[in-house]
């Protein structure tokens, strides 16, 4: 039976008319809740109208539970939480502040309603009422956020794939098919000039150093590719990677220094590719003409550095740029608690720092 105020309207549809009038309140509290958190959602120029947008369809959600006398939610609901689960992935926004968003958004609700129904004895049914209609809106459209948010870093992730297998395509016609090309074709010369010893000589002598150096740039493709591999020595896979991939004209030094063993070989093999990553990001796009590699072991801290004097780059504009390079780095890092930190000044090089504790990543 309907709980009825004295002035005659059932209490629930009372209590849906006063969230309805404080709605812009709730809201402003939900928005200040984030803000003391430091949410990442609530400053990020995309996700903040998105987030505001979901709050308050949920609390629409809740009024409407309310009017019906159970839990009920806008089947439209999926369209936003797929537009949000996009958008966070391809901010790299962490599924974490996502559920502390929910979280604080149940808190605001459930607080209204419940100093709301604190005068009232029999507003306990009630308070259950809006507490199953806060969480089936919010665990619905979360979860179908997190189902967008999972596809898109799925997408991403074949966009990567996609890119890198074009990018070795590219190497091997370039690096290894037109050196194959050059021997090819003075050992055809070779063979036409072989009344003439000393021209015929020549162009064998030009196609063995063809074929050296498709061989090398064999080489430094498939170190690239050697992923899975784990790294046992990051000295000695540094200097290897050195080796194979330093242009000529550009001055590379390496500097290791500690004991390796401090670190685990989860710790080694990340540090691996997010300085591996950071040379070939120097190489490729900043032309320096040199770079200097770093790596400090210490019982307590990991610190790696690389810098170079190359054109660096707008670290704004290559955030908001489709190239999974640095947002890599920064996941790695993340995944073994280390800290990255990239300072890029137009024209006068990159400096990139990487501090990893070590405490919780011994091997045992």
């Amino acid at each position: 039976m309907a709980h009825v105020r004295e002035s005659g309207k059932p209490l629930r549809e009372a209590l849906a008319d006063f969230l309805d009038a404080e709605r812009s309140a709730l809201l402003a509290a939900y928005v200040a809740g984030l803000e003391s958190m430091s949410s990442p959602l609530i400053g990020d120029p995309e996700s903040r109208p998105q987030l505001l947008a979901h709050a308050d369809l949920t609390i629409t959600d809740v009024m409407r539970s309310l009017r019906l006398g159970h839990p009920t939610i806008d089947e439209g609901y999926k369209l936003l939480a797929w537009d949000i689960g996009k958008t966070r992935a391809e901010s790299r926004l962490h599924p974490r502040a996502s559920l502390q968003a929910a979280t604080c958004l149940a808190d605001v609700t459930m607080n209204a309603a419940a100093d709301y129904l604190s005068e009232h004895a029999c507003g306990r049914e009630l308070l259950v009422l809006v507490m199953r209609a806060v969480t089936e809106s919010v665990i619905m459209r979360v979860h179908e956020a997190s189902l967008a948010y999972s596809s898109q870093l799925l997408h991403d992730i074949n966009a990567a794939h996609v890119d890198e297998r074009r990018r070795i395509a590219r190497e091997l016609h370039d690096r290894v098919g037109s050196g194959l090309g050059v021997a090819h074709h003075q050992l055809e010369l070779a063979e036409v000039y072989r009344t003439n010893p000393a021209n015929a000589m020549n162009r064998v002598t030009l196609a063995h150093e063809a074929v050296q150096n498709a061989m090398l740039s064999t080489r430094s493709i498939v170190s690239d590719l050697r992923m899975d591999e784990q790294v046992h020595n990051l000295e000695k896979e540094l200097t290897t990677l050195l080796e194979t991939i330093a242009p000529d004209g550009v001055i590379m030094r390496l500097r290791v220094n500690g004991d390796e063993a401090w670190a685990s070989r989860q710790v080694l093999a990340e540090t691996f590719l997010i300085i591996r990553e950071a040379v070939r990001n120097a190489l490729a796009h900043g032309t320096p003409s040199m770079v200097l590699i770093s790596v400090n072991i210490a019982p307590s801290q990991l610190h790696a550095m690389v810098e170079d004097d190359g054109g660096g780059f707008d670290l704004a504009r290559a955030r908001r740029s489709s190239g999974m390079g640095l947002t890599s780095m920064r996941e790695r890092a993340e995944l073994i608690g280390g800290r990255l930190m990239l300072t890029p000044v137009v024209n006068r090089g990159t400096y990139m720092e990487l501090v990893v504790p070590l405490s919780e990543h011994r091997d045992g």
